[in-house]
């Protein structure tokens, strides 16, 4: 089964996400959160202390501060990419809503697909931002590296929705209106 405008025939619910009403899966998605938040938050100290950001330059922590709001918008407009090139018909919607943001669509999305659109941020931020803390200077480490932070951690919810995916049946389908995912899957 491809992605799709509409859902198909014979296609049922099985299961529901929604972090916002789901709290045990909120609870797992931000406990996953934190810890990769503090793994890689001491990995960077490591490498650069921490201590560096706060030398007097104003200009490292403006940057801290820009980059997060443009990772945010990045990272939810590479969800919107991937979500176009599969079904070009379908309509986008973004937003933000407590704690978490999003991209949405009106489409059905086959499991190939939508396991390459949930870890595409984490993957092609990921490796930009790798690059750019490789090529920049020391004292830049850490505006850059925090969002690399963000980017991973950030993605908690991707990696989750992608191992649920894993174990899901080849024939389902996903709809990610942005707040909640709806999988169906094939009746007999």
């Amino acid at each position: 089964m491809n992605s799709c405008e509409q859902l198909p025939e014979r296609y049922e619910k099985i299961k529901d996400i929604d972090l916002l009403k789901n709290k045990k899966e909120a609870l797992v998605v931000n406990m996953l959160s934190a810890v990769l938040f503090v793994l890689l938050f001491i990995a960077g100290n490591v490498l650069v202390p921490v201590t560096e950001l706060f030398d007097g330059d104003i200009k490292q922590l403006i940057l801290l501060l820009i980059l997060q709001v443009v990772y945010i918008v990045a990272h939810e407009a590479v969800h919107g990419i991937f979500m176009k090139c599969y079904l070009r018909k379908s309509r986008l919607n973004f937003g933000y809503k407590v704690i978490y943001a999003y991209a949405g669509s009106d489409g059905y999305f086959c499991k190939k697909h939508y396991k390459i659109i949930a870890l595409a941020p984490l993957v092609i931020l990921g490796s930009l931002l790798l690059v750019l803390n490789l090529l920049m200077k020391e004292n830049f480490f850490w505006p850059i590296y925090f969002a690399q932070i963000m980017n991973v951690s950030g993605a908690a919810g991707d990696m989750y929705v992608f191992y649920l995916m894993s174990k899901m049946p080849g024939d389902i389908l996903v709809n990610d209106t942005g707040i909640s995912m709806t999988l169906y899957a094939k009746t007999e």
